[in-house]
C-alpha cells in the first residue's frame, strides 16, 4: 500500500513560463527571490531544478541503449525538504512527483494531469513509452546553511536515494 504524504497547505505553483526567471519563491503569497548569488533561503516553498533522466531501450539480448534527457523543474519544500516535483513532461503534460511512503520505504509517486499539481498516477502507456530507469533531480542553489543542492535520485521502482547526505569517502584525492 502507498500512502501519498500530502503537503500541507495547497499553494499555487509559478506558472511554467517563470520557472527560467526567479530561482525560488517564498512565503505566501509567492514572492520571487531573485538573488542568485547565494543559497537559497529557509523560508523557500519553491526553487528552480533541473531533472537528469535516464530513458532505457532494449536492443538485443543482453544489451540496452541508455539516453540521457534534461529537463527544467520545480522543486516544492516544506521545512527545506522536497515534497513534490514539476515538470513540464516529455508528452507536454503537466508531471509531478509527490513524496510518499511504502511501508518503512520513502518513494516519489509519479503523476499527471493538464495542471500542476498533477493528481492522476501516470499510465502502463505512458511508462512504456517513456521507459525511465532513474531521475535526478537537483536544485540550481544550494539549501541555505548547507552549502550543498538538494540533490535525490528517483529509481524505476520509485524509491529515493539522497545524494545531499553523501560524504566523499576520499576528499584529499582531488
Amino acid at each position: 500500500m502507498v500512502r501519498a504524504k500530502s503537503p500541507s497547505p495547497p499553494i499555487e505553483i509559478p506558472s511554467s513560463d517563470m520557472w527560467t526567471a526567479p530561482i525560488s519563491w517564498t512565503n505566501s503569497p509567492l514572492r520571487p527571490i531573485e538573488n542568485y548569488s547565494r543559497d537559497f533561503p529557509p523560508t523557500t516553498v519553491f526553487t528552480r531544478c533541473e531533472l537528469i533522466y535516464t530513458l532505457t531501450e532494449e536492443i538485443g539480448p543482453g544489451s540496452r541503449r541508455e539516453t540521457e534527457r534534461a529537463l527544467p523543474g520545480l522543486l516544492r519544500l516544506e521545512k527545506m525538504k522536497p515534497v513534490e516535483v514539476h515538470v513540464l513532461g516529455f508528452d507536454s503534460s503537466c508531471w509531478t512527483y509527490r513524496i510518499g511512503k511504502r511501508g518503512r520505504k520513502t518513494v516519489w509517486d509519479w503523476t499527471v494531469g493538464a495542471e500542476w499539481p498533477a493528481d492522476q498516477p501516470a499510465p502502463e502507456e505512458l511508462k512504456r513509452k517513456y521507459p525511465v530507469d532513474r531521475i535526478v533531480v537537483q536544485s540550481l542553489l544550494p539549501a541555505y546553511g548547507t552549502n550543498k543542492p538538494i540533490s535525490f535520485m528517483i529509481r524505476d521502482d520509485s524509491t529515493a536515494e539522497d545524494f545531499s547526505k553523501a560524504t566523499d569517502p576520499d576528499p584529499g584525492d582531488d
